[in-house]
C-alpha cells in the first residue's frame, strides 16, 4: 500500500496548495503514456495509464477522475474510491459541469517549460482552452504546485525514497560482482538494463549520458560509448548511476579500481584523494544538522572547495530547480542563489569530482535534509571498491600447481 499512501499525502499536499495559491481547481490531463501532464506521476502509482486521463483536484477536498473503463480497476487498487472515478465521454460537456457544480472561478493548467514543472504540450494545452472555451475562469499555471510537491518529501515518500535507496545499493553489489576480464561499458549497462527491468525499476534519464571511464591516458571528458575499449588492470572506473520512479531521483556516484597483477590494494596515493572527498562530505552532514540556513552552508562548502588542492575540477548538483554542472570553474554565488531553495524534508544530490594520476575521481551523495536528522540517504562509499581478476595465463599457472 505505499502507492497509496504516497498519493493520500500528495493530494494532502495539493488541497492546501491550492487554498495557498487561492486557486479553486487543478486540472491534470493526459493522452496516453506518450503524451502526458508530468504531474500524473504524482497521482498514478507509477502504473502507465492507458486512454485518456482528466484528473479534477478541488481545493474543497475533492478528486474527480474521468477516464476509460479499462482504467478503473488500477486506480482503485491505488486507493481510490469509486464515487471518484468517472467515465471519461465528451470533454467539454463534463469540464464545464463538474467545474460549474464546484463554482470554480479559478484554475491551474500545467502549462510551465521551466524544471521539474514541465508541463504538457501546446497541442494537449491548446485543446484544453478549447474545451474550457465559454467559461468565465482564470486560468494560472500550475508550475508553482509540480514544484512544491516535487520539493518536499512527506513522511510516506521518506520511506519510499529509502527503499529505492537500497535498490541503487543493489546496483553497487552487482556490478562488484559481475566485473571482469572482457567487460566493456556496453556489457556493463546491458547487465544493469537486464536486472532492472526484472525489477520494474527504470534508470533517471540523467544516467544515459553520465558514464564515463577514467585511467592515465583518459583523463578528462565523459566516455563515448561509441568506442568501447575492454576495461584493463589500472584502470580507474566512475559511474554516476540514477533510479527512478515516480517522480523520485535517487543518484550516486562510485568509483572502482582494477588491480594490477601484484596489486593487493589501491594504491595508496589515489586511496587518500578519495579520503579528501569523505571528508568534504562528512563535513556537509555535520554542518547541515547545526545549522537552518541550508543555503549558505551548500555556498560556504563550494567556496571552501575553491580554496583548497586544485585538482577539484568538477562539481554537480541536481536539486528541485533542476540540474547544473560546473566544470573548472567556479560556481558563482548569483548562480548558486538563483538555483538553490533547500529547506528541510528535500533531497539534493551533491557530487565532486578530483583530478589524480590515474584520471577522475568522484563521489556523489544523495543527501536528505532532515534538520538535526539530516544524512546520506544511503551509506556513502567509505573507500575505492578494488576489484581483481585474473588472466587466462594466471589461471593456468595455478592450475599447474
Amino acid at each position: 500500500m505505499i502507492f497509496a499512501t504516497y498519493i493520500k499525502e500528495k493530494l494532502e499536499q495539493s488541497y492546501k496548495l491550492l487554498q495557498k495559491h487561492k486557486l479553486d481547481c487543478w486540472i491534470i490531463y493526459s493522452q496516453g503514456s506518450d503524451n502526458l501532464d508530468p504531474a500524473l506521476n504524482f497521482f498514478n502509482g507509477g502504473l502507465k495509464l492507458r486512454e485518456e486521463v482528466l484528473i479534477l483536484i478541488f481545493k474543497n477536498f475533492k478528486i474527480k477522475i474521468f477516464t476509460g473503463e479499462e482504467n478503473f480497476s488500477a486506480l482503485k487498487s491505488l486507493g481510490y474510491r469509486a464515487e471518484e472515478i468517472y467515465l471519461l465521454n465528451d470533454l467539454k460537456v463534463l469540464l464545464k459541469t463538474h467545474l460549474k457544480e464546484e463554482n470554480v472561478k479559478t484554475l491551474a493548467l500545467n502549462k510551465s517549460e521551466r524544471g521539474y514543472g514541465s508541463g504538457i504540450n501546446h497541442a494537449l494545452y491548446q485543446k484544453l482552452l478549447s474545451n474550457l472555451n465559454g467559461l468565465d475562469l482564470v486560468i494560472e499555471e500550475a508550475g508553482p504546485l509540480v514544484y512544491s510537491l516535487t520539493l518536499e518529501q512527506t513522511p510516506g515518500e521518506k520511506r519510499f525514497n529509502r527503499e529505492l535507496g537500497f535498490e541503487l545499493l543493489k546496483v553497487h553489489g552487482l556490478i562488484t560482482q559481475n566485473l571482469g576480464p572482457g567487460w566493456t561499458f556496453k556489457s556493463l549497462i546491458s547487465l544493469l538494463k537486464e536486472n532492472f527491468q526484472q525489477a520494474k525499476l527504470e534508470f533517471s534519464e540523467f544516467f544515459s549520458n553520465d558514464l564515463f571511464l577514467s585511467h592515465g591516458q583518459l583523463k578528462r571528458g565523459f566516455y563515448n560509448l561509441a568506442d568501447d575499449p575492454l576495461f584493463e588492470p589500472g584502470y580507474l572506473l566512475n559511474l554516476f548511476l540514477g533510479l527512478k520512479n515516480l517522480n523520485t531521483h535517487i543518484f550516486s556516484a562510485r568509483s572502482w579500481y582494477i588491480l594490477k597483477p601484484g596489486e593487493t590494494k589501491v594504491p595508496q596515493e589515489l586511496e587518500q584523494s578519495f579520503q579528501k572527498l569523505q571528508a568534504l562530505f562528512n563535513q556537509l552532514i555535520l554542518t547541515i544538522q547545526k545549522e537552518q540556513d541550508y543555503n549558505q552552508v551548500l555556498i560556504s562548502l563550494l567556496e571552501q572547495i575553491e580554496d583548497q588542492p586544485k585538482q577539484i575540477i568538477g562539481i554537480k548538483y541536481i536539486g528541485a530547480q533542476g540540474h547544473y554542472t560546473w566544470t573548472n570553474s567556479k560556481p558563482r554565488e548569483a548562480d548558486l542563489k538563483q538555483i538553490l531553495d533547500l529547506k528541510e524534508n528535500q533531497l539534493f544530490y551533491l557530487e565532486l569530482t578530483l583530478e589524480t594520476q590515474w584520471g577522475l575521481l568522484q563521489q556523489g551523495e544523495t543527501i536528505s535534509i532532515e534538520g538535526q536528522e539530516s544524512k546520506f540517504l544511503i551509506p556513502p562509499q567509505k573507500q575505492i571498491w578494488a576489484v581483481q581478476w585474473f588472466d587466462d595465463e594466471q589461471i593456468r599457472e595455478v592450475i599447474d600447481k
